[in-house]
């Protein structure tokens, strides 16, 4: 057996490690437990909504985009590295069971994207499409096979030389499979694999004739990338990743807030952690749940349950947020000028606080429009201030100054 032979198996054994060793901390932050509140109350409001939809209703309008991005995404993780297109470059022949295994891998793991789709796409299905329903591993059976050819063809679209050419390959499929669903959801299995024929028979005719490498090394280095920097990304919600390295963006606007700071010593750090926490990635994901929380307390119809989700919100938030004080530990420049702790604890201690209240309020405006009653969304957001009034000015001073004692 050639060290090719076994280089997939290495790779993705490599690969799993160190991503369960990050699950690890995903699971301690209570994330899971979030996830199976979610699941629970957002299974509750799909039967009442269900119960009170008309069968009338436009469903393939919103089960065709679901399915459509789960089905034609089609990324295919081929863990290579950077150096692979020079030293892996003369087996390029010997590539091909490497690249086998990668189509199965990324096939098996997108399958399940697939089937979890349309097992929450299937009641609405059912419930607008009426006794002419098709048979759900019928339905399953075409998706998964229609899966497999998108597979196919985006690796073939890996292969072609010209960017240009690759993205009309890519509109082709694309809008091809939004077709087929469209009549599979309207229509049913037989005319949709009618239509699934058609479509290899095209892209077959289309692929053949575009331009191709043997293996595209660079496209391929590219995506691969790409794939680390999502994984990294998220992970780095949870807890420091030393592998993806930070990046700030510039916001003009936000970074305004700046200019309202006294230009004093005291008030050194405040700066600093206000411009790291606007320019950076931090504000970006607390932006994203915050939005995602106003949707959820708008959608959701039981009151209780509102503010039990506005509270999960706001912890969720909170655990995100404790990242801040991360930042700059091993900044050479704020060791080096005479900076005194407490201030570091009290601008860090403004930012969360001010950070934790201004998303309480935009969460509580959400729920006033959408609540039966005026006081209970209101005593909801009083309290949740208070005690993080409580928290933050008394209990996070100590355990952050007991940190920053530990970390010197």
């Amino acid at each position: 057996m050639t060290p090719v032979d076994t280089l997939w198996t290495r790779r993705l054994r490599f690969f799993w490690r160190e991503a369960f060793q990050y699950w690890t901390y995903v699971g301690r932050s209570g994330f899971f437990t979030f996830l199976f509140v979610l699941f629970i109350v957002g299974s509750y409001a799909y039967i009442k909504t269900l119960q009170t939809l008309p069968v009338s209703f436009p469903y393939a309008w919103i089960t065709t985009p679901i399915m459509l991005f789960a089905l034609a995404s089609s990324p295919i993780r081929t863990f290579v590295k950077t150096a692979d297109s020079v030293f892996l470059l003369p087996a390029e022949t010997e590539m091909d069971k490497y690249f086998r295994k990668a189509l199965i891998y990324s096939f098996f793991v997108q399958a399940m994207i697939v089937i979890a789709s349309c097992m929450i796409l299937w009641p609405l299905y059912v419930h607008c499409f009426g006794e002419q329903t098709n048979s759900f591993f019928l339905f399953i059976a075409l998706l998964l096979l229609a899966k497999w050819g998108n597979l196919l063809a985006s690796w073939q679209e890996t292969r072609i030389v010209y960017p240009s050419q690759r993205l009309q390959s890519q509109v082709v499929r694309w809008t091809f499979n939004g077709i087929g669903l469209y009549v599979l959801f309207t229509k049913g299995v037989f005319q949709a694999s009618l239509l699934m024929i058609i479509t290899v028979l095209a892209m077959v005719i289309l692929l053949k004739r575009l331009v191709k490498y043997t293996i595209n090394w660079d496209f391929l280095i590219q995506t691969e990338q790409k794939h680390l920097s999502a994984h990294y990304l998220f992970f780095s919600w949870f807890i420091d990743v030393p592998q993806r390295p930070t990046r700030f963006k510039e916001r003009r606007f936000w970074s305004q807030m700046t200019k309202s700071f006294a230009f004093t010593q005291r008030n050194t750090f405040l700066y600093l952690y206000t411009k790291t926490f606007l320019r950076g990635e931090l504000f970006g994901i607390v932006l994203r749940v915050t939005l995602i929380g106003m949707i959820l307390v708008a959608i959701i119809p039981n009151d209780g349950v509102k503010a039990a989700l506005l509270g999960i919100i706001i912890l969720i938030t909170s655990v995100q947020m404790s990242a801040l004080e991360q930042q700059h530990r091993y900044t050479f420049w704020v060791q080096l000028y005479p900076l005194r702790s407490e201030w570091r604890t009290t601008a860090l201690t403004r930012i969360l606080f001010t950070s934790f209240v201004v998303q309480c309020l935009l969460l509580t405006i959400v729920f006033v429009f959408m609540c039966s009653s005026l006081w209970f969304p209101l005593v909801s957001c009083c309290m949740g201030i208070a005690l993080g009034s409580l928290y933050y000015y008394v209990a996070y001073p100590r355990k952050l100054r007991r940190k920053l004692l530990q970390s010197q």
